[in-house]
């Protein structure tokens, strides 16, 4: 009879040949959320190179979800909205600066962000460049950065 300690060492040696580990040097922000985040706010006003749109999308989800806290807090303590206003104050180099990186990343210069200010249109076509995927090669912003 095996016993549950033999039992679990089967059962972890299948697992790992089921699922290998992950080549933790080649990417170590891929497929955790908050580290996209923090990789975007260490890159505070790096507008030049290039960023996935996991990086960009994950960024935009964290900010969002802090927002939306800080703002509940606000509101049951009846706040003036101090505190929001200071964190969308400094987060709005780093929100602009991975805008541009995305724009970069699917070959397009970031001067393309000013296409919101045409009404409605302006913003779909900006959400279509932001959703496109990368450019596979290395273009003119740099490598590709899923490597």
């Amino acid at each position: 009879m095996v016993s549950r300690v033999e039992a679990v060492v089967h059962l972890q040696a299948a697992a790992m040949q089921v699922l290998p580990l992950r080549d933790h040097k080649k990417n170590t922000n891929q497929g955790v959320g908050m580290n996209w985040y923090i990789k975007v706010l260490k890159d505070y006003a790096v507008f030049s190179g290039r960023a996935q749109r996991a990086e960009y999308w994950m960024f935009l989800l964290f900010n969002s979800i802090i927002g939306l806290v800080l703002g509940f807090i606000e509101g049951v303590i009846a706040g003036t909205g101090i505190i929001s206003g200071l964190y969308a104050l400094a987060i709005l180099i780093p929100s602009l600066a991975v805008l541009v990186r995305r724009l970069h990343d699917t070959g397009r210069s970031g001067w393309w962000f000013l296409i919101v200010f045409l009404p409605i249109i302006g913003y779909i076509v900006l959400l279509v460049f932001l959703v496109l995927d990368s450019q596979p090669e290395e273009n003119r912003y740099g490598p590709n950065p899923r490597g």
